[in-house]
């Protein structure tokens, strides 16, 4: 079997996303780092990631997805106000606000000091403490987008990043989130969003699956980006979810261009 961490150096050199091995370890603060080219090759994103210290201290696939998908889906996001939720060590974010917008990067408060650090040495966004589902006055919402990084991936989050959706949203947002898919139980999440958001997929040409290791695609896992729009009063909504699911977990069959 071939080793995992030699897989993802390889993997990453093909997309200019370059993985240090352990040699860049500092052994007293177990910080690590990966360097994330742009395709318009400006200076890079250099990304500080401490993985031992938990989930949200790790740079995930579906944030060099969501990344590189913000690059090549051709729209125009230049002085949009934008909100990452659960920006981890921040690398969507970052690439976000390099694409011209203006970023606001939110966590929880304990992971603020990582993301602090790795925002100032990268782009000119700015990071707050954020926990979902609370009052979201002091961000000034609402924003043109909002972005998020494998974020549906627990039941028990699922209601308080709806209510943040609804809190950060207006009819005019639009919500687009990378997901990497894994369990059927993330189906619960869009049948919550029926009420009051519609959500499309994007096409396959602008979600980069050749990021995610090869023994994800094994399993048959692949990224999918969902773009999410807040309905207007009095709309219909339209149908999210499949009546009969097959052997996708897909929401929808809806895509965008």
């Amino acid at each position: 079997m071939a080793d995992s961490s030699t897989d993802d150096a390889e993997r990453f050199e093909r997309l200019s996303i370059n993985y240090f091995d352990d040699s860049t370890v500092d052994a007293e603060t177990e910080v690590t780092s990966i360097v994330y080219q742009m395709q318009d090759g400006s200076a890079p994103i250099v990304i500080e990631h401490a993985p031992k210290r938990g989930l949200a201290f790790k740079v995930w696939n579906a944030s060099c997805v969501l990344a590189r998908h913000l690059e090549v889906c051709g729209k125009d996001f230049r002085d949009k106000r934008t909100i990452e939720l659960g920006a981890g060590v921040g690398l969507a974010g970052i690439a976000m606000s390099r694409l011209g917008a203006n970023v606001l990067l939110t966590d929880l408060a304990s992971v603020v000091p990582l993301l602090e650090k790795n925002v100032s040495a990268n782009c000119t966004g700015n990071v707050a403490a954020y926990c979902w589902g609370d009052d979201a006055s002091a961000l000034s919402p609402p924003f043109d987008y909002i972005i998020g990084a494998d974020i549906i991936y627990n039941e028990d989050i699922f209601e308080p990043l709806l209510k943040a959706l609804l809190l950060l949203m207006d009819e005019h947002s639009v919500a687009i989130i990378s997901y990497v898919s894994r369990w059927k139980r993330t189906n619960r999440f869009f049948r919550m969003l029926r009420k009051h958001f519609d959500c499309a997929i994007a096409p396959e040409e602008v979600v980069p699956q050749e990021i995610l290791p090869h023994a994800m695609c094994e399993k048959g896992e692949r990224a999918i980006i969902y773009y999410i729009t807040r309905r207007a009063a009095g709309k219909t909504r339209k149908r999210m979810i499949p009546r009969r699911q097959q052997q996708s977990t897909v929401p929808s069959t809806h895509h965008i261009g």
